[in-house]
């Protein structure tokens, strides 16, 4: 009988879940390795892991409307989130949907394993960069100026870059859709881009270094 705290892994990428198994093997029972949304809950189910490591986005599709459910299905099971997206809103936004962890992806491994132990006798444990600015240059937007991104437009778009529609994005930081698309407008405008698809990109590559 293995006594070890079980851990199921869902991650975006199939590469890096397979990778978190493998780091992470020697210490915990790895009891599923999923690279698309679609399995978790009926594998968290199934398996009743000690913790859930989870990914925030998924594509087009944000898991964190699914950590509710994924918790009504093994009420047992931590939800710890590991992610590139440490914006303050998407943080808030798990730890009400019921994660007890939030990690940064970018961060050492002894900082991961740092959040499941503290999961596993359950604390919560945040380990994220919040940012309270952004500046951003000529490599990083298609015009020759430097662009100043308000904090409430960061939320809106950590939002969609963690995979919520505009409508869940809305929601979350308190602005109506119409709010919400009137604030991208006005940043696909300044910034120079035609399609939201190309300002969510930019803001990506900012976020990510």
């Amino acid at each position: 009988m293995n006594l070890r705290p079980s851990v199921l892994i869902a991650d975006a990428h199939s590469v890096v879940a397979q990778a978190l198994a493998d780091a992470l093997g020697t210490a915990y029972n790895i009891v599923g390795v999923l690279s698309e949304l679609g399995p978790v809950e009926s594998a968290v189910r199934e398996t009743c892991p000690s913790v859930v490591l989870l990914d925030v986005a998924f594509g087009t599709r944000s898991a964190i409307p699914t950590i509710h459910r994924l918790k009504q299905a093994s009420p047992q099971s931590k939800v710890v989130i590991l992610s590139a997206f440490t914006e303050q809103v998407v943080v808030e936004a798990a730890r009400a949907a019921g994660a007890v962890a939030f990690v940064d992806k970018r961060l050492p491994l002894s900082e991961l394993l740092c959040a499941l132990s503290a999961a596993i006798a359950g604390h919560v444990f945040v380990s994220h960069r919040s940012r309270h600015g952004m500046t951003v240059g000529d490599e990083s937007a298609p015009r020759s100026l430097r662009v100043r991104v308000a904090r409430i437009d960061q939320r809106v778009l950590a939002c969609l870059a963690a995979g919520m529609s505009q409508g869940q994005a809305a929601e979350v930081v308190h602005l109506t859709r119409r709010g919400v698309e009137y604030r991208l407008t006005r940043l696909r405008r300044t910034c120079g881009f035609s399609r939201t698809t190309q300002l969510l990109g930019w803001f990506l590559n900012v976020a990510r270094h």
